[in-house]
């Protein structure tokens, strides 16, 4: 499993003059992307490209379908309205997409599931953090990105997991993104230290993985 820190994921940026993100761009700062966003800003309005997270993902899924097309994506957030953004995106795209939140109905999700997991599936799985539950398993891409961090760490573990279980036969990268000097930083390290407390309390994290509520 390959785990992209988020401060790397973040300091990406487009190269002047081109319009896709190289997987192997060198680390820089966003201030070019964001001030090149504002300025296609529609007037009198808010747009994705007010946000600089939405527009690294927007880049980030544009620069691997270029490079890696048959790679598909889980894309996780804890907000159905953040879902509804980054259907958008896809759709700017052209990447087809499925989703199951707390409103997919309980006979529906097995099927959304196994459609997703037969090639040819969608290309971008949307999913909920919190509805998912312990048994979802999304082999049918080898792609995940959290969008935005949970208070509680476990909860992100298990999202995760989602593309590294049995049945997995492509290497798996997982992204974080984290927006640095706000809010997302402080819950990061908040999940660091609850990370370490466990380790410290030996099997404990095993049960927190395995039963976020306890």
């Amino acid at each position: 499993m390959h785990f992209w820190p988020p401060q790397l994921v973040l300091d990406y940026e487009r190269d002047d003059g081109a319009t896709e993100l190289s997987l192997s761009a060198t680390a820089s700062d966003m201030a070019s992307l964001y001030s090149a966003a504002q300025a296609a800003r529609p007037a009198g309005g808010a747009s994705l490209g007010d946000s600089a997270k939405c527009l690294l993902l927007h880049d980030l899924l544009r620069a691997v379908a270029v490079e890696a097309p048959s790679d598909r994506w889980v894309i996780v957030s804890n907000f159905t309205q953040t879902l509804d953004k980054l259907a958008q995106i896809c759709d700017g795209l052209s990447m087809t997409h499925c989703r199951l939140d707390g409103g997919t109905k309980a006979a529906d999700r097995s099927e959304l599931v196994d459609g997703f997991n037969r090639r040819g599936g969608a290309n971008v799985f949307l999913l909920s953090a919190k509805a998912g539950g312990m048994g979802l398993t999304l082999t049918g891409a080898n792609r995940l990105l959290i969008f935005d961090c949970d208070w509680n760490p476990a909860i992100d573990a298990q999202a995760m997991a989602r593309i590294w279980r049995d049945g997995q036969r492509k290497p798996c990268h997982i992204y974080r993104l984290v927006l640095a000097g706000g809010v997302e930083e402080k819950i990061l390290q908040r999940q660091l230290s609850k990370e370490k407390l466990a380790d410290m309390m030996g099997g404990y994290k095993v049960i927190l993985l395995e039963d976020p509520c306890r």
